[in-house]
């Protein structure tokens, strides 16, 4: 089965541009390290030895040491000490002009030299001590050094579109929606509905159908003809199609959400995925939700070719079940059952609800979002005496919100304790992450004529927050103050490719997103929040690798990278030397003009290109970017690789444009 994709990143944005910015912070890394040292010497008589990123330790201590001998000294080097004289006669000759015995003068010089020692080994240690903690502070500053010249270097990356692109997995089915909580391990939902576990750094482009290590052997079939990387399959998970749905009672509602969800490219199996340490959830048009797990488990492995064995762990896949309260009846039947053990009536089941997105919070809940309007919360890490987690038989979830309109899709973001939700007619809910609580709601495509609605939606950071004054810190700690340039923001794409954003109220006291004030302006008004270009098909999925950058995925076939630094830099402040605010106040929240003349718009930087209109999911942190939308295939965008790989890339994907033909 063949891959189909398009250009190139390196076709879509050109020639490479040179790593300037990596090379000037090369070099300012061994102009700080001769500033570190500080040496009381000409620099005529320094001698350098610089490395290209990293200044030496060995270099350091050895020009250390010098400095650390001066401060320690011994006046008594050329000190002459005049032999006793054996003849008395001579005594008073001898000592002739001295106003001091020779035992006074030696014991004079003892006590000096004791007094001196005792200094001297002070220096020593505090010396030594100096030295040390200077040599663990240059160490941990080196890597500092290196550290962010890493991250500087990736981010220019990214700005820039130098990554190398690769298939890592191709499997002989279709993929349509993946999860990773734990690069490299991703877990995809395909087309027939089943389940794979695979490992993105194992498979490489390899498509020769071999099997690699760990691929495990259960749930029906063996390692023969599975490709590289490729570690388990659950099969028949979830419904490939419609037909296959055990909901008779409502096909048109379940025509009507296929539609919306996909428009006129329903590809059919896995609704929805996500993934969270080792836990496994998934979705399908049966309704309900799919438990299971990844395990590893001990297995003798045959190593070379005289037969001798070595254990290694496999991963696979561990069915651990369905939700239950999701598809019994909400009576308590089982006190209406003679014996537990018995099997359950079919009258108790009811028709699961269709869940449209899953999504793990770091709290411990799992949140699944119902096409019934309805978004539910589990805690995940509670189990049984059994050991089983127990939102698999509980009744009731632990949090339940109605939205009032069917909820397409779900994000969450810890770090300000909020999720945001998509529905058909509400626009985009804003939720708390400690109980569900709805804080604002808020539909920029309430008056499009088009009849979009907002299909996808994500909380992107984009700013890092100013600093305050203990004053206002002092303030911020006693009362609800939030920030009056707001360095977050909600974007919401629609169903027809158009793009929003607006800023949330994000708390000064502990970086949460205010409850009473969620949104940072007015509604009605003059402040135009629509980001240009359009995509050309619906939004279908978001990503943000790093602080101000957003990625797009749409039904286009695109994936686009944009530039969401919304706020303009200190330095363009008129109104303050170092651009820091200094009088905070709630009524901040309301100043729209304010707040459109500093706002800047995201700027779209380039787009990835070749994609199929399955394309569902996106996964990006600050050095991979991963998706489906490649029919069999995961292809992954590295941005952490080195110039020379980027350009043997580039030349490559040259080469390949070169051979290709139009028939």
């Amino acid at each position: 089965m063949s891959v189909t994709t398009g250009p190139s990143t390196g076709t879509v944005l050109g020639s490479l541009l040179p790593l300037l910015v990596y090379m000037s912070l090369n070099s300012a890394s061994v102009h700080l390290s001769d500033a570190f040292i500080s040496p009381p010497y000409s620099a005529s008589t320094r001698t350098r030895t610089p490395s290209s990123a990293e200044f030496n330790l060995q270099s350091l201590g050895s020009r250390l040491k010098p400095l650390l001998q001066t401060t320690h000294y011994d006046d008594f080097g050329d000190f002459f000490f005049p032999k006793k004289s054996n003849n008395d006669n001579n005594s008073d000759r001898n000592t002739e002009g001295s106003f001091l015995s020779d035992s006074d003068l030696y014991a004079a010089l003892r006590a000096r030299q004791a007094l001196l020692e005792k200094e001297q080994q002070y220096n020593k240690g505090s010396s030594s001590s100096s030295s040390s903690f200077s040599l663990s502070s240059a160490k941990s500053f080196d890597v500092f050094e290196d550290d962010q010249e890493e991250k500087e270097m990736i981010r220019y990356n990214w700005k820039e579109a130098n990554c190398v692109s690769s298939v890592r997995l191709q499997l002989d089915d279709w993929i349509r929606r993946l999860a990773i909580d734990l690069y490299p391990l991703v877990v995809c939902g395909s087309a027939r509905g089943h389940l794979y576990l695979a490992d993105l750094e194992a498979g490489n482009g390899d498509s020769s159908g071999s099997s690699g290590a760990g691929v495990s052997t259960k749930n029906g079939g063996s390692p023969t003809g599975r490709r590289l990387g490729q570690l388990d399959c659950l099969k028949r998970v979830h419904a490939s199609h419609l037909e296959e749905s055990i909901d008779t009672e409502s096909p048109e509602q379940l025509n009507e959400a296929m539609e919306v969800l996909f428009g006129n490219y329903d590809g059919g199996g896995v609704l929805a995925i996500a993934a969270k340490k080792d836990w496994i959830v998934s979705s399908g048009r049966e309704g309900g939700v799919h438990v299971c797990s990844i395990v590893g488990t001990e297995e003798d492995v045959y190593t070379g070719s005289r037969g001798g064995k070595s254990k290694q762990t496999r991963l696979h896949l561990q069915p651990l079940g369905r939700l239950r309260g999701l598809e019994e009846e909400q009576d308590d039947f089982y006190g209406k059952l003679e014996s537990p053990l018995k099997a359950v009536p079919a009258s108790t089941y009811r028709t699961p609800p269709l869940i449209t997105s899953l999504a793990f919070d770091d709290q411990g809940t799992l949140w699944a979002a119902g096409y019934d309007g309805i978004l539910r919360g589990y805690d995940y890490e509670q189990t049984d005496v059994d050991d089983q987690p127990l939102m698999l038989r509980q009744k009731h979830p632990d949090h339940q919100v109605d939205m009032g309109s069917p909820i397409l899709s779900i994000s969450l973001n810890d770090e300000i304790g909020c999720g945001v939700a998509t529905t058909l007619s509400q626009g985009v809910v804003l939720f708390s992450l400690r109980d569900g609580k709805i804080l604002s709601k808020w539909n920029p495509f309430e008056n499009t004529k088009r009849g979009e609605f907002a299909r996808s939606a994500l909380l992107v950071q984009t700013d890092r927050p100013q600093p305050f004054d203990d004053q206002t810190e002092g303030r911020a700690s006693n009362m609800e103050l939030i920030y009056p340039d707001s360095h977050w923001s909600v974007i919401a794409g629609g169903s027809k490719g158009t793009l929003y954003q607006r800023p949330l109220g994000i708390q000064i006291r502990n970086g949460l997103i205010s409850e009473k004030h969620p949104l940072m302006d007015f509604e009605d008004g003059f402040v135009d929040r629509r980001i240009r270009p359009n995509h050309l098909g619906q939004i279908v999925a978001m990503g943000s690798p790093s602080t101000g950058l957003l990625v797009t995925g749409s039904h286009d076939g695109t994936m686009r990278v944009w530039d969401c630094s919304l706020y303009k830099n200190d330095d363009d402040d008129e109104n303050g030397e170092d651009g820091n605010p200094t009088d905070i106040s709630i009524e901040l929240v309301h100043d729209d003009s304010s707040l459109e003349s500093k706002t800047k718009k995201p700027r779209v930087l380039y787009a990835l290109s070749g994609y199929k209109v399955w394309l569902g999911s996106i996964f990006a942190n600050d050095r991979k970017l991963v998706s489906d939308g490649a029919d069999n295939s995961i292809i992954v965008h590295s941005f952490d690789e080195d110039e020379e790989d980027v350009l043997r890339s580039r030349e490559e994907d040259d080469e390949d444009m070169e051979d290709f033909t139009f028939d």
